[in-house]
Formats: C-alpha cells, structure tokens, sequence
C-alpha cells in the first residue's frame, strides 16, 4: 500500500523524508529502480529543517487512509483509532478483532498522522527551503491551506473536536468564506476551464488530430487526467444540484395567426411569466375541486 511507503518514510516523530533521488539526473536516465547504479540523495525534513506543507499533506493522506479503513466495519475501527492513540507503536491485536495486520497498520497510520501534524504545526516553513532541489520541479506555494486539509481530515478520522477548533480559529489562514465574494472568481474560472475542456468555451484547450487534449510538452497526460477527473466531479455536482421535478408552465403562445415560435429570443411569445401562470393554478383549483 501507499501509507507502508509513507509509514517507512517517517521514522521519527518529527522526520519525514520527502524526496529520495535527483530531479535533474534522474530525468538524465530512464530504467528501473532495480538497476540504478549511482548514488541516491536522499533529503528529509525535520526541526532543523521544516516543511509544514509537506508533513501536513502527509499527516492528510494517513487521516484519510485511516477512515477508508474505517468503511469496511465502523465498530473496529473505532477501537483500532483508540487504541492506536492510546499506544500506537506497540499494539498487539485483541482478541476478537479480524485482522491483526490491518490492527498494525491502521494503528501505525494513526500514530504517523497525529505526529506529523504536530510536527507541522510547532515547526513552520516552506518544505522545498529545506529540500531546494523540490522548488525547480515541484514548488509550493505556502502550506496554510495544507494544515486547514490536514486538520479536517484529523477531524474526520479521530472525532476529536480539537481539530475544529483548529479549523475554526485558523479558517483566516486563508481569508477565504463561502460568502466571501472574492471567492466567485475562483468559481467562474474554473467553469471556463471546464468548458475550454469540453470545447464549449470562448478559448477551447487545444487538441491533437486524435482528439486528445493538449496542455503542454512535458507529460501532458498529468494534465489530461486532472482535467477529465475535475470534469466528473462536476458533473456530480451537476446532477446533485439540479432539480429532476418536471414542471409545466404557460408561455405567451400563439400570435394572432395562431403561430408560435419557439426560440428563446422570442420573449413576446416564449417568456414565462407570473401574470399568466397565477390566474392559471387558480383554473387548475377550480376545475380539481
């Protein structure tokens, strides 16, 4: 699983390797990690040199392991999450429990996140400061918004209602509110992506001869399959929100001619309005009763 590469990856509470390898000379040389010859840098974070976004992002993805663990039997996880917290690195399963290898990782995954997140919060700073050669290939931006994430989903798997208090008196981190008008630009830009993809926007992604969405060069496919998983979840969200109550209503009909044309420019005719649809219900009431 990914959380073994993760857990190994944390062998101290407050360490947390984040890039094994080179960016330059391993982009130099394709071949299996088997047969790599030369030396392997390997670069950590730790109080020395922190990397808040990093050990969040990290504490985030063991929190939501942890609850993909839960799905399966909600009871048994809730036991694993507390003993985990009580005595994370040295459990042996009870008896009862199904699985003693999930009992181990699961307990393992809990005592990871809750340190990292700790590790987070008390050292704060950029990861790609303390692992420079990151910022040429994957550089972050700031890592507030990564403990918000990771704090959530804290909540999420442990119930502990300290994480929201994070959340709450740290939401400003960010200076962003769903009521928060600055917030709709992101909104509408991310619509106008959607329908560039779907090539029904005013500046449509490119595509090859083949149909295949272009963004770029170098490893276009990252962004082709980010683009078609925002396109599903939208979809979602789409089909969540709209309503599927089918309603008639009366429009302005026929001219004198007894013509109707039914385009959305032709207001005079088309536009539903509330001056022929009362007086109709009250028709409707009359003839029903």
């Amino acid at each position: 699983m990914g959380t073994d590469y993760l857990i190994k990856a944390h062998p101290e509470a407050n360490v947390l390797y984040g890039q094994v390898g080179d960016g330059k000379s391993d982009h130099a040389c394709w071949q299996r990690p088997e047969d790599i010859q030369n030396p392997r840098t390997v670069h950590k974070i730790d109080q020395q040199h922190p990397g808040s976004d990093l050990a969040a992002e990290t504490a985030a993805a063991f929190a939501a392991a942890a609850v993909a663990f839960s799905q399966s039997d909600s009871s048994y996880s809730s036991i694993l999450l507390n003993h985990a917290k009580q005595a994370p690195l040295s459990l042996s399963s009870p008896v009862g429990f199904r699985n003693n290898y999930d009992f181990q990782v699961l307990a393992l995954i809990v005592s990871n996140f809750l340190q990292l997140f700790d590790f987070a919060t008390k050292y704060p700073g950029l990861y790609q400061n303390s692992i420079p050669d990151a910022a040429e290939f994957y550089k972050s931006s700031g890592y507030e918004d990564e403990l918000l994430w990771a704090a959530a989903w804290l909540a999420r798997a442990t119930n502990d209602n300290s994480y929201v208090e994070f959340l709450t008196k740290n939401g400003i981190l960010e200076q962003k509110y769903s009521g928060d008008g600055s917030l709709s630009q992101f909104k509408t830009s991310a619509e106008q992506f959607i329908c560039n993809c779907i090539q029904k926007g005013n500046s449509n992604t490119g595509r090859t001869g083949a149909g295949l969405l272009w963004f770029g060069d170098w490893n276009n496919l990252q962004y082709v399959t980010s683009a078609s998983f925002i396109i599903a979840a939208y979809a979602d969200v789409l089909t969540a929100t709209s309503s599927t109550l089918q309603c008639a209503q009366v429009v302005g009909v026929p001219n004198q001619a007894d013509e109707y044309s039914d385009t959305r420019d032709n207001y005079q005719q088309a536009e539903v309005a509330t001056a022929n649809n009362a007086p109709f219900v009250g028709v409707l009431a009359r003839l029903a009763s």
